[in-house]
């Protein structure tokens, strides 16, 4: 599991805008800054990444359990996991599931310190209280997320089912929640399209006068996806890892479905992360012209009010 943190808008600014990128079930070698020398470079395809590790800090000896959960929880709470819960097997029922709710989570931490925070993507750390568990409940002001351990990336189903009063059927329950309510005007699109989108949308509409943002983002990525007949894709019926086609067929020449599977869901990822990496540049250079525009008002008022030499000496002779 890889974890990401990159602040935009200037050095200087006292808080800066604080991005966190946490990818999913990612192998040590499924990125070009760690690719093997024995492994071809095409194999790899993570440029943005790479990028963010070469301007960066790359923590090599950061050891993390085999589940996703635990690192969720550590980072959320910034406890070791054995403090926090070790695996959230099932976060409807189970007691504890998730990070305790009298655990203060960074979100909480951070708006005290004047930040928005947002959270997109997998939550599993709790949900089986809406007022104590979810995001909103945790300090995000939106969000944009499935609760569970996982769905299918293209219709957000789950291996849940619930009752549907209209039909008087139990019916494949859907796991995608917009800001408290369920997503279904969004359900339909590849959900790691869905997320990387409403990461940039954000970015994008976070205005920095109000006070600095704080983005958390647990990619989907490259976890398993669910689907109830045990197919992982409409491409391939037996695979449980589910890749946008496109990207998919950019890679031909790996001959193992799931490891190919796997490089082109890393490949997307990277995309995404290129994307949100973009605009957080945008943003800088916006930010950084709307100070100097206010410098230099701020320096027409001074001379303005400052009173001319010739005039000053001409009320002193006089």
């Amino acid at each position: 599991m890889l974890c990401l943190v990159t602040a935009a808008l200037a050095a200087t600014a006292p808080r800066p805008n604080i991005v966190v990128l946490l990818t999913d079930n990612m192998g040590w070698a499924n990125v070009g800054f760690h690719r093997p020398p024995d492994v071809p470079a095409r194999e790899i395809h993570t440029p943005n990444l790479d990028e963010l590790a070469a301007d960066g800090l790359v923590l090599d000896r950061h050891y993390t359990y085999k589940f996703c959960s635990p690192s969720r929880s550590s980072f959320l709470s910034g406890r070791l996991p054995f403090h926090v819960n070790v695996y959230n097997d099932d976060p409807t029922t189970t007691p504890g599931a998730g990070v305790p709710v009298n655990m203060t989570i960074i979100s909480q931490k951070l708006n005290t310190a004047g930040y928005t925070s947002h959270f997109i993507g997998k939550w599993h750390v709790g949900m089986a209280s809406k007022s104590t568990q979810t995001p909103q409940a945790r300090g995000f002001a939106t969000t944009l997320n499935y609760f569970d351990s996982g769905n299918n990336y293209y219709d957000s189903t789950t291996d849940q089912d619930c009752f549907d009063p209209a039909s008087g059927k139990e019916v494949t329950a859907v796991d995608l929640w917009d800001t408290g309510g369920p997503a279904s005007h969004l359900n339909g699109t590849y959900e790691e399209t869905l997320f990387g989108e409403r990461a940039v949308q954000t970015v994008r509409a976070h205005d920095t006068r109000a006070g600095p943002l704080f983005l958390y983002y647990a990619f989907h990525t490259s976890c398993t996806g669910y689907n109830a007949s045990g197919q992982g894709g409409w491409f391939d019926k037996w695979s449980s890892l589910q890749p946008v086609m496109e990207y998919y067929d950019m890679f031909p020449f790996i001959e193992q479905h799931d490891r190919r599977a796997n490089t082109a869901m890393v490949a997307y990822m990277d995309a995404i992360v290129g994307n949100i990496t973009a605009e957080l540049k945008v943003r800088q250079r916006a930010e950084l012209a709307r100070r100097r525009r206010r410098r230099r008002r701020r320096r027409r008022r001074r001379r303005r009010r400052r009173p001319h030499p010739c005039a000053a000496a001409g009320e002193h002779t006089g």
